[in-house]
């Protein structure tokens, strides 16, 4: 089935170059140069970065987003129900003192496993192609997600920001996934010469209660 998969997916060029997770050739090491050239090359005298966590993510991807985007993605009705057969009669079963307790199971991509990673990063590989502003670079890692931002002025930036809050929840909430926003970190990539660091941007003008941290550079 891998095999398979794996030469659909290559044929295709079904995932995102911008997925730095459980894809052949890709690690940390890229995620990072890549966040630093699109740094360099993003427009705008302020730069952010906005690094997201996801509440949960391996345990609550829901098989039916997974298949959804497959379709949507590769067209072919035949993967689509391998897909459905991998993830048919499944179950999980837990003994307590008074017997068992079993439960039908429709979500979930465990990272041990041959095909959930690949159904996770099928998945998330949607919220990669959401309609960020121009200015804006997204990029991910397994269940990790940061967000390049650019603008000339702070009140621009904190209004793309807010703008990508926006898409980041309502992509979430599509998918019944929570991003956490406790956290979900804000750094600042670049400023003008002399900018006071305080009064750059601060959680509340970003959209949620984000942790801002040291300058980067």
């Amino acid at each position: 089935m891998m095999t398979r998969l794996g030469v659909d997916i290559e044929a295709g060029d079904w995932l995102d170059d911008r997925q730095f997770s459980f894809c052949a050739g890709r690690g940390a090491e890229d995620d990072v140069n890549r966040l630093i050239d699109g740094t360099g090359a993003i427009p705008g005298r302020y730069v952010m970065g906005l690094f997201l966590d996801i509440i949960g993510a391996f345990n609550g991807a829901r098989w039916s987003d997974m298949l959804e985007r497959i379709n949507a993605i590769s067209g072919c009705r035949h993967l689509v129900r391998l897909f459905e057969d991998y993830f048919a009669d499944r179950h999980t079963q837990m003994m307590l003192n008074w017997g068992s307790f079993r439960k039908g199971l429709d979500r979930g991509c465990p990272q041990g496993s041959k095909v959930g990673p690949l159904g996770w990063i099928l998945l998330f590989d949607s919220f990669l192609h959401l309609p960020w502003p121009s200015c804006v670079q997204a990029m991910a890692y397994a269940d990790d997600a940061a967000l390049i931002i650019g603008a000339d002025t702070r009140k621009e930036l904190e209004e793309t920001a807010g703008v990508c809050c926006t898409l980041i929840e309502n992509w979430g909430a599509q998918h019944a996934l929570v991003f956490n926003a406790q956290k979900t970190e804000a750094i600042t990539l670049r400023l003008p010469r002399g900018t006071d660091l305080d009064k750059y941007c601060t959680p509340s003008q970003v959209g949620w209660p984000v942790r801002q941290v040291q300058k980067s550079c």
